[in-house]
């Protein structure tokens, strides 16, 4: 994954992330660093938590909880 920061606050951020996994890839536990807002600009991707799981296309945003565990993969 390689991200950048488009915009930062005090206690949140968004970022342009680009994923390089691929369907072979594993998909691994992770925690939200930070509270942050995330928009997909292309492609798609399965985003699993504790409170369920969505497919993430191109147009939709994700807002990270700091200190939630989450999944992510094709």
């Amino acid at each position: 994954m390689r991200a950048r920061v488009i915009a930062q606050g005090e206690d949140w951020h968004a970022l342009d992330v680009l994923c390089t996994a691929g369907p072979e890839d594993r998909a691994y536990e992770e925690v939200h660093d930070q509270s942050s807002v995330s928009v997909v600009l292309a492609g798609t991707f399965h985003y699993r938590a504790v409170d369920g799981a969505a497919l993430m296309t191109s147009g939709s945003v994700l807002l990270g909880e700091r200190g939630r565990c989450f999944a992510s993969g094709d």
